[in-house]
């Protein structure tokens, strides 16, 4: 490097002119990069936002690239990482809830079809919407929260491995969230900031007449997202262990930034779910018929780990459930019964038993999907991964 000039720098330009025939070169771009350390392979995401998305894998020995075609509904590759013991490349897709899960060593020279596993976010929560009866003068609130939040995006962007676990944040979605891929757990944990002019809410500023704002002075803090952009983690002991670990990120929207203890001990609950065929991989299940899943939802003491003990809702507990059927995390058509879908904590029993009654719609395409089922409070979601073979 010579300080001042461009010397020692070099570009290397990337072989996707041909895959992007028919689009304007202008709405071409990289997505982000991640590092193979074990083949000396840089991955590389190329799209067209929401028109095209490509995967470009660059060895530094040879010197040569390989691209491999995504799926259509992968259009907008962004965010990317490869686990150092597994090898999968896990990759978002921005303007969705759902991120993949790509098998690299069925990738080669002969064959582009690599399996591809999905899974997704819990559904956007209520809270970003939270005021839109009150802006919108609409009497129905639970009907306008349903509708929206059914075709709202949590969109999880850049995402990292560290420690036993993936890390990505929930743009959208006002989260930041943790996938152990081993225990196919996910825990999102809910930032408490909130701007109204981001989001949903915005929309409606406009029509918020004084009088509402007297009303309600804090409509900042119940409406909108913090727009959580870059994070780093930090592993306190400086192995695998995901124990006495922090997490820092800044909040785009808001001019701040903000940190997640992120241990364990801290979790308020916990989620175990069974299932008839919980000794195999995968749950089968024929379009139309239900299955029965059983879920335990057992306290930890930890309840007022991440809010103010005065808080009003720190024990309540809400089931959630979301899946892989669309883009947001909506079933769909398919069904999902919880026979309870919120209770109080009980200092006297620590664990409460739920049964969720899940039904694929009959007009579902046969094929693998993934089931989240899990609980939340006003400050962390915990939901285990069901992987699903419609038939």
């Amino acid at each position: 490097m010579k300080n001042g000039t461009s010397e020692g720098i070099s570009q290397i330009a990337l072989p996707v002119a041909n895959n992007f025939k028919g689009i304007d070169p202008i709405y071409i771009t990289v997505g982000s990069l991640a590092y193979d350390s074990k083949r000396h392979d840089i991955w590389i995401s190329v799209m067209a936002y929401s028109k095209k998305g490509y995967l470009v894998r660059y060895n530094l020995d040879t010197r040569t690239f390989n691209e491999f075609e995504l799926p259509k509904e992968i259009i907008s590759p962004l965010g990317m990482t490869v686990d150092p013991q597994s090898r999968d490349l896990w990759v978002t897709n921005a303007g969705t809830s759902i991120f993949y899960k790509f098998k690299l060593h069925e990738l080669n020279d002969d064959n582009n079809n690599v399996k591809i596993v999905k899974f997704v976010t819990s559904r956007a929560s209520s809270r970003i919407f939270s005021d839109i009866n009150v802006m919108s003068g609409s009497k129905d609130n639970s009907d306008n929260i349903t509708n929206i939040s059914k075709h709202a995006y949590t969109l999880p962007s850049w995402i990292k491995k560290s420690g036993g676990s993936l890390w990505f944040n929930e743009w959208e979605g006002n989260k930041i969230a943790r996938f152990d891929s081993s225990h196919k757990t996910l825990i999102e944990y809910w930032i408490p900031s909130q701007n109204s002019l981001w989001g949903i809410c915005s929309s409606f500023n406009n029509t918020m007449n004084s009088s509402t704002n007297n009303s309600n002075n804090n409509t900042r803090q119940t409406c909108g997202i913090a727009s959580v952009l870059q994070f780093s983690t930090e592993n306190g002991n400086g192995n695998n262990n995901d124990n006495a670990k922090q997490l820092w990120f800044t909040e785009w929207s808001e001019n701040k930034i903000g940190k997640i203890d992120v241990s364990d001990r801290h979790l308020p609950f916990s989620v175990g779910v069974s299932y008839s065929e919980s000794d195999l991989k995968e749950l089968t299940i024929k379009r139309g018929e239900s299955e029965k899943i059983n879920i335990k939802v057992k306290t930890t003491g930890s309840q007022s780990s991440f809010y103010p003990k005065n808080e009003v809702d720190n024990h309540i507990i809400h089931m959630i459930v979301s899946g892989t059927f669309t883009p947001t995390g909506d079933l769909g058509n398919s069904t999902a019964y919880f026979n309870k879908n919120s209770f109080t904590i009980d200092t006297s029993k620590n664990i409460e038993k739920i049964t969720l009654i899940f039904t694929p719609s009959t007009d579902l395409n046969p094929g693998k999907y993934t089931l989240m089922i899990g609980a939340e409070n006003n400050a962390v979601s915990l939901l285990k991964a069901i992987p699903l073979n419609i038939t």
